[in-house]
């Protein structure tokens, strides 16, 4: 029996392999960045007495500007990414405006602001809560939807923070004064 053009043949991958190569690496990129800023917080703390948040936070992002500027420079413009992404439009410049400020200013300050409070394991635990968040505001402000490997991620992440206050008073346990 001969074989046509459009038969799939054990030479004929069933699964679209760069699509699941890509998530994989996604995924590791995501690991990587999660372990990166989960170092940073306590190696900031440790600036923090010298230097105040606003500082670390001002240098942290100018530091992070610089080295994706160059970045962009040397390597993304000239690559495939790069040339297939549309431009940032006029429309855009407000939003832009809203996610510099959110998150590139107000985030940043008040994260070492409650870092200068907290030990560096407490706020270690608070920032948990980014992801379950962000999740939410997903969900609700730009109808994201979660698949199951999402949802049990998500219920993974969610399950940190609670399950890591056992046994002592949890205002006492995360750094915080309940008495006042």
């Amino acid at each position: 029996m001969k074989r046509g053009a459009d038969d799939e043949g054990p030479h004929r991958p069933s699964v679209d392999m760069t699509a699941a190569g890509n998530r994989a690496r996604g995924g590791l990129y995501g690991l990587a960045a999660a372990a990166l800023f989960g170092i940073s917080l306590p190696l900031t703390k440790l600036l923090l007495p010298e230097s105040g948040p606003l500082l670390i936070a001002g240098l942290l992002y100018l530091g992070a500007g610089i080295g994706l500027l160059c970045f962009e420079l040397r390597v993304y413009r000239h690559s495939k990414v790069a040339r297939g992404e549309a431009p940032i439009q006029p429309t855009d410049r407000w939003l832009l405006a809203g996610i510099v400020v959110a998150g590139g200013i107000l985030g940043p300050v008040l994260m070492l602001w409650g870092l200068q409070r907290l030990s560096a394991v407490a706020s270690s635990l608070l920032l948990n809560l980014e992801a379950p968040l962000t999740i939410a505001l997903a969900i609700l402000f730009f109808r994201e939807h979660l698949d199951r490997r999402e949802v049990l991620g998500a219920l993974v992440i969610k399950g940190q923070l609670p399950s890591s206050i056992t046994t002592q008073e949890p205002c006492a346990r995360i750094g915080w004064d309940s008495s006042r």
